[in-house]
């Protein structure tokens, strides 16, 4: 998991969203937004006040751009389940002798490694990559990319909105959830602006 990161690469003010929901109440009046690090707390009462009730389309309007590298792609099959986003990924067909160019000594370089394996899977694995090395010189990427096991690492750019990305943690977040795509949502979390996480703080409190 120490080869995972995730980086917020940019995001929209959490202002969008105050305008969104005053402009629905009509409720300028009450407005007290002075800037993103002081939002007032009319505003965060407001906001807080309409996430409890599930009156969640206001926060759409906010979105986040995040980085995600060295996650598999195992973990993406279950990412792209959370279908209103965008995604852009590393593309095997294009980059694969180049990723596998170098020598190939140790499976963690290229591969998510579960703890639970033992020094006999993680053999098993080079030796997977080894063969896939092979194939690439033999076959063209689009057929050599058959042998990619799950576990191998990839690399995306991910767009979502703020109610899209509370469905995400509420879910990913949970002890049920698988470890690796939990880990992400974690790494989400600490990538969030400070400023932006009383979006998000009725699922990560006490985390």
């Amino acid at each position: 998991m120490k080869n995972i990161t995730v980086e917020l690469c940019s995001h929209s003010p959490v202002r969008n969203a105050i305008i969104g929901a005053r402009t629905c109440y009509k409720s300028f009046d009450r407005d007290d937004y002075a800037d993103e690090r002081n939002i007032g707390e009319n505003n965060r009462k407001l906001l807080k006040r309409l996430i409890a009730l599930g009156h969640e389309s206001v926060i759409e309007h906010v979105s986040y751009t995040f980085r995600i590298k060295g996650a598999s792609r195992g973990f993406l099959q279950q990412l792209v389940r959370h279908r209103i986003a965008s995604y852009s990924v590393q593309s095997t067909r294009y980059t694969l002798k180049k990723l596998l160019s170098g020598a190939i000594v140790d499976p963690a370089e290229f591969c998510v490694i579960p703890e639970e394996f033992t020094q006999k899977e993680r053999e098993a694995l080079l030796g997977i990559l080894l063969e896939l090395k092979r194939a690439v010189k033999k076959f063209p990427n689009d057929v050599a990319k058959y042998l990619l096991p799950e576990s191998f690492r990839t690399e995306l750019v991910w767009t979502i909105n703020a109610r899209s990305l509370r469905n995400f943690l509420k879910l990913r977040l949970h002890p049920a959830a698988h470890f690796e795509i939990r880990r992400v949502a974690e790494l989400v979390v600490e990538a969030l602006p400070e400023e932006h996480l009383i979006l998000f703080e009725d699922l990560v409190e006490g985390g």
